[in-house]
């Protein structure tokens, strides 16, 4: 018996900072009936518009809304934290299935190409404790040590 998997369609629109992805997108989203899911490791977090060029919009019921199409991924994490590729695949990997549950079509969006490929490759990202007396020893090194290393 065999079984087979219907992979989901999502867009994916990539590109340098300022470079029009997100118009695009929400013009994809607006025509095509499509819901974006942020892919910008800078937009996550919480007043960073300085440098994004993150779009305008509002929080309405817990979601982003810019141009009436909901966006996700940004504007959520404190500067504080960090947030990683592994972390952006889960969040994202749930937003997908949310969006296709509502018969939309996800519309992955941003300029952080690891972020990416971690959904597109199906990247593993396997949990490592930090270990924090060899990166306590590594930082007193020079570039060059490091290299040599």
């Amino acid at each position: 018996m065999s079984i087979t998997h219907k992979k989901q369609k999502i867009i994916v629109i990539v590109g340098p900072t300022a470079s029009g992805k997100s118009d695009l997108g929400i013009r994809i989203a607006q025509k095509f009936g499509g819901q974006i899911i942020s892919a910008d490791s800078r937009q996550v977090y919480k007043c960073m518009k300085i440098g994004t060029a993150q779009v305008k919009g509002k929080w309405r019921d817990g979601t982003f809304i810019s141009q009436n199409i909901p966006h996700y991924g940004i504007n959520f994490v404190s500067p504080s934290q960090p947030y990683t590729a592994a972390q952006f695949k889960q969040y994202a990997q749930e937003k997908i299935k949310k969006i296709t549950s509502m018969h939309t079509t996800p519309i992955i969006v941003g300029g952080t190409g690891f972020w990416i490929d971690s959904l597109v490759y199906d990247l593993d990202f396997p949990f490592v404790e930090p270990d924090w007396h060899l990166r306590k020893k590594l930082e007193k090194k020079s570039a060059a040590q490091l290299l040599a290393i």
